[in-house]
C-alpha cells in the first residue's frame, strides 16, 4: 500500500483535508513518543493534551464524512473500490459505498466527541 500515492490520487479539497490529517496524525504520535519517554512532573497534562488534540481531529475527519463535505464519501469509496493491499481487494467492501462511509463517519465523530469530552473532564 503506497499511502502517498492514495492521497495524491485525491482531487483537492479531500488530497488538502488527508494531508492536514496526515500530518496532524504524525505530530501527535511524535507527541506520544516523546511524552513516554518524558520523565517530567508534566508528562500527564502532555498526554492529555496530545489525547485532546487526537479526538478534535478524529472528530473533524468524521464530520467531513457524515457531512458528505464537497463530496468526501463519494471520494473515499471510489478509492476504496480500487484500493488492493496485497491479496485483499476493497471492492466489495461496505467501505466501498458512500453510505457507509457516512454512517462510519457519523459514529467516528460520535467517538471521538465523546473520548475527547472524557479526556476534558478528566
Amino acid at each position: 500500500m503506497n499511502i502517498l500515492k492514495l492521497v495524491k490520487d485525491l482531487p483537492n479539497p479531500q488530497r488538502t483535508i488527508m494531508v492536514w490529517y496526515l500530518v496532524l496524525a504524525g505530530v501527535c504520535f511524535v507527541g506520544m513518543v516523546v511524552a513516554a519517554f518524558y520523565g517530567g512532573a508534566g508528562r500527564a497534562t502532555l498526554i492529555s493534551w496530545i489525547s485532546l488534540g487526537i479526538g478534535f481531529l478524529a472528530f473533524a475527519f468524521g464530520l467531513i464524512l457524515a457531512t458528505n463535505y464537497r463530496g468526501s464519501a463519494q471520494v473515499y469509496a471510489s478509492m476504496f473500490k480500487s484500493l488492493r493491499i496485497g491479496p485483499i481487494e476493497y471492492s466489495a467492501t461496505p467501505f466501498s459505498t458512500a453510505k457507509f462511509l457516512r454512517i462510519f463517519g457519523a459514529v467516528f465523530s460520535a467517538m471521538a466527541a465523546l473520548v475527547t469530552l472524557l479526556t476534558l473532564t478528566n
